[in-house]
């Protein structure tokens, strides 16, 4: 097809002159993109790696009560995606190759999503004043988080499924709708990658506030790396978004996040701002590679979570919410010493810690413990000894 001297338009490829591209959500065969094929044998090794060298499964057989027999992951979908369009099956089913396509990219859309709305919430149960600033209140973040979540899903796979069937009958109305899918998706990455790169930023300062005040702490580098960290994941998923690295925008940015979700700098001594309390008043001690405890629940069955995705993420949220609450928490403490107190009279003045002490004035009162086992304690108390 791409050796013959006239012009082609079809929904999958464009020819003239004998040259033809394609669409690389469609189709990869008899066109400029085949080279494309090469990435196929990377592909192939990750995938024998994955499978028969680490031992993970797609589908779990072994019939465990505690965890489900299909067990996909986002990145496992796009692989499906490409082994078809490699293969070329389905060669002429635009429906099918649409939504295949589509449907990878809405989930790690959704995860960005999810992760950003994880942190703002955290931060909003943890100190209502230290967010006022710069996050809505938390009913709005529920909305505009579920929005975000959601409405992608629906324009994502209504217009290229749309296209798909709209491809031998019409058109031009399919090539209408293929617009539409870049304009919808333009739209939310801009907005989603706008919010990640806005929120994440004032995170970063928050936290370095905090770390600012405590520089002779000898948790101090341990704390400064995990920063690191946060910066890494805000810029590659702002990159990302955005699609400023467009020729290899998937590969190189993704494979920058999961390096940011694995690392972990080892350190011989606790670290101060990854610390939680259970409800019975003691520290639970957890392995993360830093010696930084964690209120995650270990999962002793078999089949269970470890090795999944949803482990991973859940262990690299509540390792980031742990000690943005624990940072700000610190940070807020040190503030209140020094703030304003409003008299019966209406007037500001400042008093001594023995005045506060004395008239009990800007106590907050502790939350009753729940019945989970472990879980972060999200409220604040002052010392008695104050």
């Amino acid at each position: 097809m791409a050796d013959e001297p006239f012009t082609i338009r079809t929904l999958d490829r464009h020819c003239n002159n004998g040259v033809c591209h394609c669409d690389w959500r469609l189709s990869i065969q008899d066109c400029e993109e085949s080279l494309s094929m090469w990435s196929s044998s990377s592909g192939l090794s990750l995938l024998f790696n994955r499978i028969y060298v680490k031992g993970h499964m797609l589908w779990n057989s072994s019939g465990n009560q505690h965890s489900g027999w299909l067990r996909p992951k986002p990145i496992e979908v796009r692989l499906l995606s490409s082994v078809i369009l490699v293969a070329d099956v389905l060669s002429t089913n635009w429906v099918a190759r649409s939504y295949l396509y589509e449907i990878p990219w809405d989930f790690g859309l959704a995860g960005i999503t999810i992760y950003l709305i994880g942190i703002a919430q955290t931060i909003s149960q943890a100190s209502r004043q230290s967010i006022s600033g710069w996050l809505p209140p938390p009913l709005i973040v529920d909305i505009i988080g579920s929005t975000a979540v959601i409405f992608p899903f629906i324009t994502s796979l209504a217009f290229p499924i749309t296209a798909g069937a709209l491809a031998e009958s019409n058109l031009p109305l399919a090539e209408v709708f293929v617009r539409l899918t870049y304009i919808a998706w333009s739209f939310w990455t801009s907005v989603i990658g706008a919010a990640v790169f806005f929120t994440g930023t004032r995170l970063v300062r928050i936290l370095q506030a905090y770390h600012k005040q405590s520089r002779s702490n000898r948790n101090y580098a341990a704390v400064q790396a995990g920063i690191y960290k946060i910066y890494l994941m805000i810029g590659l998923s702002s990159i990302c978004l955005w699609g400023i690295l467009w020729q290899y925008l998937g590969g190189i940015t993704s494979l920058g996040l999961i390096i940011s979700v694995f690392v972990n700098p080892t350190t011989r001594n606790k670290n101060a701002a990854l610390k939680s309390k259970s409800s019975t008043g003691t520290n639970n001690e957890g392995t993360f590679g830093t010696g930084a405890t964690s209120t995650v629940p270990d999962q002793h069955y078999d089949g269970g979570f470890e090795g999944s995705t949803i482990h991973a993420m859940t262990v690299t949220i509540q390792n980031d919410n742990e000690a943005i609450l624990n940072a700000i928490e610190r940070n807020n403490n040190k503030n209140r010493s020094s703030s304003w107190i409003i008299l019966d009279d209406g007037k500001q003045s400042r008093k001594s810690k023995k005045f506060r002490s004395y008239f009990n004035i800007n106590r907050i009162p502790v939350r009753r413990a729940s019945d989970e086992s472990s879980q972060m304690e999200l409220t604040m108390t002052y010392n008695d000894d104050r």
